[in-house]
């Protein structure tokens, strides 16, 4: 019997890693999912990053966008300690591996959306001032744009 499997590893890995990414942002932005389009939505996100983790040609800003979206995701089903722990990762790794301004502002956003859903205000000011420092850094208009919306999002949710 051949255990040889009947695919390459890198080109499923590379598959999976953008197509469940992309079913989970199909979950994240409709209004109303249901509890189990909840538990797909967070498990579509975990398994884009794993398989963004096993590429050879994954970058930082790869890896800083994958954790963004982990971060968001458990921020979306109020999963406080998971929306906070992959916003610090996602910080962290951004800020270590020197990724655009635009990634480090999405950082301090994911920092700010897992601190306001906790209901640390001050945490969220903060970052949010951290996110609207690099967005005048951010050259390209189309992400600043993304980029301002999200953060005037979570501006307008604090009192």
């Amino acid at each position: 019997m051949n255990s040889s499997p009947l695919f390459d590893y890198q080109t499923a890995h590379r598959f999976f890693a953008v197509d469940c990414s992309t079913r989970a942002w199909e979950l994240m932005s409709k209004p109303n999912r249901t509890p189990e389009e909840d538990e797909s939505m967070v498990l579509q996100t975990v398994t884009s990053y794993w398989h963004w983790t096993q590429r050879d040609d994954a970058t930082p800003t790869n890896l800083s966008e994958g954790l963004w979206q982990l971060s968001r995701v458990y921020s979306l089903v109020k999963n406080e300690r998971s929306a906070q722990i992959f916003a610090q990762k996602c910080l962290d790794l951004s800020e270590k591996n020197d990724v655009e301004p635009f990634y480090i502002g999405y950082a301090h956003e994911a920092m700010a959306r897992a601190a306001l859903i906790r209901g640390d205000h001050e945490q969220a000011q903060r970052h949010l001032l951290l996110g609207l420092q690099a967005l005048h850094n951010v050259t390209d208009n189309d992400d600043k744009q993304l980029l301002h919306s999200d953060l005037y999002e979570i501006q307008m949710r604090l009192p």
